[in-house]
């Protein structure tokens, strides 16, 4: 259990320390959860660099990293390592220290995201 709570797949070990990281995770690309995530945060680049904030969208196949210009990378390692099995649509922020900082169901907006970062310790002590 000690182990689920810390970065689990080998791509994202990479982020740790550097980047924290909201995993937009579904099962289907094109959901309008997924559509309406995104554009959430789509105008908000300033906001995500300053708190070292990286999106990615999980799929099955595949990710894409970015809230605008996307990379796209094949795997399916992310997906199966976060996906809960009955949930169709999460949000999962994971912290620089690599560790699940949050997990919900539903869509979050960018203001309660940014609120729960900067209480953040790191983000406080200002290691951003």
């Amino acid at each position: 259990m000690f182990f689920s709570l810390f970065v689990q797949s080998q791509e994202l070990s990479s982020f740790q320390w550097s980047n924290r990281l909201l995993l937009i995770v579904s099962d289907n690309p094109n959901s309008p959860e997924v559509k309406q995530q995104i554009s959430l945060f789509a105008d908000d680049s300033l906001a995500l660099d300053e708190r070292k904030l990286l999106i990615l969208q999980v799929f099955p196949e595949h990710y894409l990293m970015g809230a605008n210009n996307f990379v796209r990378r094949q795997s399916r390692e992310i997906y199966f390592d976060y996906k809960s099995v009955d949930r169709p649509f999460q949000v999962i922020l994971i912290g620089l220290d690599g560790s699940e900082k949050l997990r919900k169901d539903n869509l979050i907006m960018p203001s309660e995201l940014y609120t729960i970062i900067d209480s953040m310790p790191m983000r406080r002590s200002g290691g951003n």
